[in-house]
């Protein structure tokens, strides 16, 4: 008597609308329209973008899996491309990933080799993407085991200039349970906002602002 392998049940599938199934090609820079006046401006390097947790894009849209950033970084073209070109071959017919990030839109500037510093601001060299702690990056979906989702993002995970982790909707539930747990059963008092509040140790001399924002997990 043969033994078949019992097939794998996936839950209900919510497939993007249309028929995109692969990641796109992102551009290089910004369209702009000249019949609005849209024109390229300089900027500064705005690191606030990168500080800090991210508020809005940390949850799966398609509840299966996807990419999280660890830390912040800013996120160049050739970070698109190279998980593009990770995540778009391992994908097939019932399967799709799609961007949960901006494409580039903050423009840097870059002194050419050799050139004698001064003369003002340079001309914008290239755009990039500011990406904080928490963001999801890319989402994955549709037929596709863990084990299958764990190569492709994690492939694409080791391009990245920040660290980053592949989740999946359940280990999204648990954390919040276990930080639901853990601030209701917590029975040290030396949290940060009673060392804070008291100045214990004298800590506000080399506290920074963002400290008492974010409570020491962010820099």
């Amino acid at each position: 008597m043969k033994m078949l392998e019992r097939p794998l049940e996936f839950g209900p599938v919510i497939f993007p609308p249309g028929e995109q199934r692969y990641l796109p090609p992102v551009p290089k820079a910004p369209i702009f329209d000249p019949a609005k006046k849209e024109q390229e401006r300089y900027a500064t390097k705005r690191l606030i973008e990168i500080r800090g947790p991210e508020l809005v894009h940390t949850k799966l849209i398609h509840r299966q899996y996807g990419l999280r950033a660890k830390l912040g970084g800013f996120l160049h073209h050739c970070h698109f491309e190279s998980i593009r070109k990770s995540v778009n071959p391992r994908l097939d017919d019932k399967a799709f990933a799609i961007w949960r990030v901006d494409p580039p839109w903050l423009p840097r500037t870059k002194v050419p080799q050799g050139m004698k510093l001064g003369g003002g601001k340079r001309s914008i060299h290239h755009y990039v993407t500011p990406v904080r702690a928490g963001r999801i990056i890319v989402e994955l979906g549709g037929h596709v085991t863990v084990d299958q989702a764990l190569r492709m993002l994690c492939n694409a995970a080791n391009v990245l200039p920040m660290p980053a982790e592949m989740v999946s909707q359940a280990d999204l539930i648990e954390e919040e349970e276990r930080e639901k747990f853990i601030a209701k059963n917590n029975l040290n008092r030396f949290t940060w906002e009673y060392v804070m509040k008291w100045n214990m140790q004298n800590c506000y001399r080399w506290l920074s602002p963002y400290d008492y924002v974010w409570k020491g997990k962010y820099r």
